[in-house]
C-alpha cells in the first residue's frame, strides 16, 4: 500500500468517526466512583509543538531532470528527495464540552532536497564543443499551514488526566519553494551557465488532515502533548528546463505534501 493510499485511509476512518453519529449504548452504573485528579480543566489552550514532516515527495522534477544526464555519468549522479524536515506548529484550542472541541492551528514545515552529479553541457548555443561540469540543484520548500479541526477526547480531563483525542478537518498550505541550480566546470571549477533557470515561486492549496494525539495534563493550567498526522496535499512547481524534443520550456511537476508528521508539545490552558 502506497502511502498516498495509506494517509487517505487514515484520514477518511478519523473523518468518519468524527460525523457519524455513534450507535447508542446502555451502561449500567460504574463499579467505581471516578477519582478527580485536577477539578475543571479550562476551556481554552494555546498548545506549541516541535515534530518531524515525512512522506512529502518531489519525485516528478527529479525523474525529468536525472533523465536529462547522459549515460556515461549516470555513476556520477546523487539524487536525495525530500527526507525528514522539521515542523512547528502553534494551536489555539476552545472546549465547547469537556469531551469536545474546536482548534486553529498555523504550522511552518521545511523541507529540503538536492540532486548533484556530472554531464557534457555547451557554454552557449553556438558551441560545437561540450564542456564537462559539476553542478548541483538544490529545491526547498517552506510549507506554511492554517487548518481547522474538531477533536474528541475520549476522557474527561477532570476525571483523569491522561487524554487520547482523535480529530480531523480541512486545511489551506502555502508552499514557499525555491529552486536553485550551481553549475561550474569541473577542469578549472569556473562558473558555468545554468542548465535550469534558477526560480522561487508561491501557491496555495487546500488539503485534508487526520490527527491521533495524547494530552498528559501536570495541573490545570498545563500539559505534555504527543500528537500524529496524516495529511493530503500536493501544488505544483514550474521551471524552465530542457526536454529530449521540444528543447528547453516551462514545465510544471507536481509536488506532494501528503505525508505524516509526529510531535512533542507543550499546552497552557487558561
Amino acid at each position: 500500500m502506497n502511502k498516498r493510499l495509506l494517509a487517505t485511509f487514515l484520514v477518511s476512518l478519523i473523518l468518519s468517526y468524527l460525523f457519524i453519529p455513534p450507535t447508542p449504548q446502555i451502561h449500567g452504573k460504574p463499579i467505581l466512583k471516578p477519582r478527580k485528579y485536577h477539578g475543571p480543566i479550562p476551556r481554552r489552550s494555546f498548545t506549541f509543538s516541535v515534530g518531524f514532516l515525512g512522506g512529502a515527495d518531489n519525485v516528478d522534477m527529479w525523474a525529468h531532470l536525472d533523465g536529462l544526464v547522459p549515460a556515461t555519468f549516470e555513476r556520477f549522479l546523487f539524487t536525495e528527495d525530500f527526507s525528514s524536515g522539521v515542523q512547528l506548529d502553534l494551536t489555539y484550542t476552545v472546549k465547547m464540552h469537556p469531551q469536545f472541541a474546536f482548534r486553529v492551528k498555523g504550522g511552518a514545515g521545511f523541507l529540503s532536497s538536492q540532486s548533484k552529479g556530472k554531464t557534457a553541457a555547451f557554454a552557449s548555443p553556438s558551441d560545437t564543443i561540450s564542456t564537462l561540469v559539476d553542478f548541483t540543484r538544490e529545491f526547498d520548500v517552506t510549507l506554511l499551514s492554517v487548518e481547522a479541526s474538531g477533536i474528541y477526547y475520549f476522557q474527561d480531563a477532570s476525571v483523569d488526566e491522561f487524554q487520547v483525542y482523535l480529530g480531523g478537518g480541512f486545511s489551506m498550505y502555502f508552499p514557499i519553494a525555491d529552486f536553485d541550480e550551481t553549475v561550474v566546470s569541473a577542469a578549472t571549477g569556473a562558473s558555468f551557465r545554468d542548465l535550469v533557470a534558477d526560480v522561487s515561486d508561491t501557491d496555495t492549496t487546500p488539503g485534508v488532515h487526520g490527527i491521533l494525539g495524547f494530552l498528559y495534563h501536570i495541573r490545570n493550567s498545563l500539559a505534555f502533548n504527543v500528537e500524529a498526522r496524516a495529511q493530503l496535499a500536493q501544488s505544483k512547481f514550474v521551471i524552465t528546463a530542457p526536454t529530449a524534443s521540444a528543447g528547453v520550456q516551462p514545465l510544471s511537476f507536481d509536488v506532494d505534501y501528503t505525508g505524516f508528521t509526529l510531535s512533542l508539545g507543550v499546552s497552557t490552558f487558561f
